[in-house]
């Protein structure tokens, strides 16, 4: 029964309990090497399960046994706890109970996830499956904080299944006032990728307090979440900057990139029953071959013909090759050698065709050929590159 209860409650926690927005991690996308991570989140906690007697959580009054605990190691808070049996209600009926319930609730709980009356703000209430979830934002002097977020899961006979924080510590009475205007925010934001905002493109800078370090310890410092377009480094980069030093603290590309896909073929002698110059000429995916987008990447087709460029924007470009890859190389000794361009749209699948207009016929036999028989010989011993 327990096992098929905690799975039970994994599901709700991954449908219900987390939440996505503006305070979300800062996570990898396209240009990675142009990204930051916030330093308070470069290293993930570990949250270890205890029961709560074993948890360390001093003298709450409000957990008896039967809850399981995890804290967060940096803070001392409770991230999630589950498995206990309490009631924020006698019975959820509307949404407006479900956030009276759940408020209720956290404050009952201040002492270990850190909230207060005038510290949290209602982000938002979700219903699945006869659960409510109800979820708070951290609001310090007016100001959200980033990562900030509390909840609790409860039922619809009001039962809490669980609940926990993400609350930071404050520090300060009062927190300390930016010193940069959202102007300059963007200004530094733009200078620290060497590019310049795109004019007719939205721009926002929003203050958040965000955990930053401030000597030896990390406190809750205000900052600018900052957001441009951009054609060079393409993008739409979200950086948080420091309100009172301009420093960058973090950067990300919220543009998803659309990668340059397609196929590469032309027509070959290739067909059953000998596989030779006798053979009739039949279109198909010329193999192994290097892909590229002009001034951009590239990539070396599979064994159907396929590639897959990585490439970030949605405007038109050219692609190109020859009968070249990373196992053959067609020279054509008597002229140039084959070659092939084609106009390609990021996202829509496109060709690059090998045909008498580019290329000689034994051209694209002989390359396709080589590229089968080191298919052959890899398949049987893939030890074996003398191919290659």
């Amino acid at each position: 029964m327990r096992s098929r209860r905690l799975r039970t409650l994994s599901f709700l926690l991954g449908t219900c309990v987390l939440g996505t927005g503006a305070a979300g991690a800062f996570t990898p996308s396209a240009h990675h090497d142009l990204e930051l991570r916030l330093e308070w989140e470069i290293v993930s906690p570990v949250y270890e399960t205890q029961r709560v007697e074993n948890a360390g959580l001093g003298r709450s009054a409000v957990l008896n046994e039967g809850w399981f605990v995890q804290k967060d190691p940096r803070t001392g808070l409770v991230h999630m706890a589950y498995g206990g049996n309490l009631f924020a209600a006698s019975g959820i009926a509307t949404e407006a109970q479900a956030i009276g319930a759940a408020r209720d609730f956290l404050l009952l709980t201040s002492d270990i996830v850190g909230v207060r009356e005038n510290n949290m703000q209602l982000r938002n209430v979700a219903r699945l499956r006869s659960k409510w979830a109800v979820h708070y934002q951290q609001n310090v002097q007016g100001v959200p904080v980033h990562g900030g977020t509390a909840f609790v899961l409860m039922s619809e006979t009001g039962q809490v299944a669980a609940f926990g924080s993400d609350f930071f510590p404050e520090g300060h009475e009062v927190i300390p006032r930016p010193t940069i205007s959202e102007t300059d925010a963007i200004a530094r934001a733009a200078a620290a990728l060497g590019t310049t905002p795109v004019a007719d493109a939205p721009q926002t800078a929003v203050l958040w307090l965000v955990p930053a370090p401030q000597g030896e310890l990390m406190e809750l410092t205000p900052a600018y979440v900052t957001v441009f377009s951009a054609n060079e480094p393409f993008g739409t980069w979200e950086s948080i900057v420091d309100a009172r030093s301009g420093n960058i603290l973090a950067r990300r590309n919220l543009s998803v990139p659309i990668n340059v896909t397609g196929t590469v073929e032309g027509p070959v002698q290739n067909q059953p029953p000998s596989h030779s110059y006798c053979d009739p000429n039949v279109t198909e995916g010329l193999k192994h071959l290097t892909v590229s987008v002009q001034g951009g990447n590239s990539d070396d087709s599979d064994r159907n013909g396929d590639f897959d460029i990585s490439h970030g924007g949605t405007t038109p470009v050219t692609i190109e090759g020859e009968l070249r890859g990373p196992y053959i190389v067609t020279n054509y000794f008597l002229g140039g050698n084959a070659s092939a361009s084609a106009s390609a749209t990021p996202g829509v699948p496109s060709t690059l065709t090998f045909d008498g207009s580019n290329s000689r016929q034994d051209e694209r036999d002989v390359f396709q050929h080589g590229n089968i028989v080191r298919d052959f010989m890899f398949d049987l011993d893939n030890t074996f590159t003398n191919l290659d």
